[in-house]
């Protein structure tokens, strides 16, 4: 072999590498294209993330708003039950104190109605027992006296 058929088939040989160097870049080429369309794909999903983001942090500064709100309503619920339990506290002083007044005051009057009840007992005894002489005097009376017609 001559130096021309050598360097032919070295450019033949070197041919050959070349096409499928080319085939290898088209492959490359495609899959470029495809991660192109992918990178593409990725930037639309996070622009849209990037929205959604967005619209959870207004809606989160919303709900500290509200929590902020609710905050201060606790905090004076707080106070109007602290006010509330202090009330509950005087006016249960009070009532132990009429209790107190009260309940011997009630006593006493119930010791009273007792005296009262017994006395009024006794004194529906005493009249039944009048009613009861009475009524033998009565008949005495009747007897008496329809002797006396009989004897005139």
């Amino acid at each position: 072999m001559n130096n021309e058929e050598k360097i032919l088939s070295l450019l033949e040989e070197l041919n050959g590498k070349a096409d499928r160097t080319d085939g290898r870049l088209d492959k490359l080429d495609a899959r470029m294209e495809r991660l192109e369309v992918k990178v593409e794909q990725l930037e639309g999903r996070m622009e849209r993330l990037e929205v959604k983001v967005e619209q959870l942090e207004v809606k989160v500064d919303k709900l500290d708003a509200r929590v902020e709100r609710l905050e201060v309503k606790v905090d004076k619920l707080d106070a109007r039950m602290e006010q509330l339990e202090g009330k509950v506290e005087r006016i249960e002083q009070t009532v132990a104190k009429i209790e107190v007044d009260y309940g011997q005051r009630f006593d006493a009057l119930f010791d009273g109605y007792k005296l009262l009840y017994d006395i009024s007992a006794e004194t529906r005894s005493d009249v039944a027992s009048l009613k009861n002489a009475q009524g033998k005097q009565d008949l005495q009376l009747k007897w008496i006296e329809a002797n006396r017609r009989k004897s005139v």
